[in-house]
């Protein structure tokens, strides 16, 4: 018995005859793509150009000379200025940019807002879901990377949103970091008070070094606190490390060192010059 033809392929949209099809091996551009003309080259080149030249002007600064006060600034933080006192003293077509600049400024801020808090909204549902799920299932959850959901505070009377912990995976890191820090300092501590009690000739300095690590340890658990402390209802970590007083000391330490640093820095330049 004869073999039957095999039934040709259907042809179609997106099917065309075998006879028009690409064959394998064989390129379906093969001049390449065309190479530009020597006017488009140039066209490009002087754009491209004029970018660079934009964005290097607009970002050089400039000192200017307001209410007897001299002032560094940017190009376009000058020409910015230099519009909204215009606007003030009743130009026209300055009070329209200005206004107009206003107007996109708040409509892009608040497509950003609402595209944010969308997906902020989003992450704590699936979590709740996740978490549903695992207590159904009486199984333990994985690691979630930051921010965590219950870490995110959403104000939606004005659709702002805080974080009262690590925002993306690095500061996961480095909070990790400082946590471990904090610990070890209060290992030292206790370390350090032992040997004070065993020795005689040096408990007071022994003493006075196992209060500095325990004082570190302190503020640094204090700044960045755990996940007991965070999740309390009501927490806000910015108006935490506003008014506990230890946060508060650990500031102003850091603002000593900045600027221990910029000073040493700029004495480093100046034997320099």
């Amino acid at each position: 018995m004869a073999d039957k033809p095999k039934p040709k392929p259907p042809v179609g949209y997106g099917r065309p005859p075998v006879e028009h099809r690409f064959q394998k091996g064989t390129s379906g551009n093969p001049k390449g793509r065309p190479k530009k003309t020597p006017k488009q080259v140039a066209h490009d080149a002087l754009l491209l150009g004029y970018e660079k030249i934009i964005a290097r002007e607009s970002r050089r600064e400039i000192k200017i000379h307001e209410d007897g006060k001299t002032e560094k600034i940017t190009m376009y933080d000058a020409a910015v200025r230099r519009l909204h006192i215009d606007a003030a003293k009743g130009v026209p077509s300055a009070i329209n940019k200005v206004l107009k600049l206003r107007q996109d400024v708040e409509t892009s801020v608040y497509e950003q807002q609402k595209e944010l808090l969308f997906a902020v909204l989003e992450r704590k549902a699936e979590w709740e879901r996740t978490v549903d799920q695992a207590e159904r299932e009486n199984r333990q959850l994985s690691k979630v990377p930051a921010p965590h959901p219950d870490d995110i505070v959403i104000d939606y009377r004005t659709m702002n949103i805080r974080y009262n912990g690590p925002e993306n995976p690095q500061q996961e890191r480095g909070w990790k970091q400082v946590v471990e820090q904090a610990e070890g300092y209060a290992a030292e501590a206790k370390r350090l008070t032992a040997m004070a009690k065993r020795s005689r000739t040096l408990k007071a300095e022994l003493e006075d070094e196992a209060a500095w690590n325990a004082k570190m340890g302190a503020m640094l658990t204090a700044y960045f606190p755990s996940e007991e402390v965070r999740r309390r209802v009501g927490f806000d970590l910015i108006r935490w490390r506003q008014v506990e007083p230890l946060c508060q000391e650990f500031e102003a330490m850091l603002e000593r060192r900045r600027r221990m640093k910029t000073a040493n820095r700029d004495e480093r330049r100046s034997r320099r010059l």
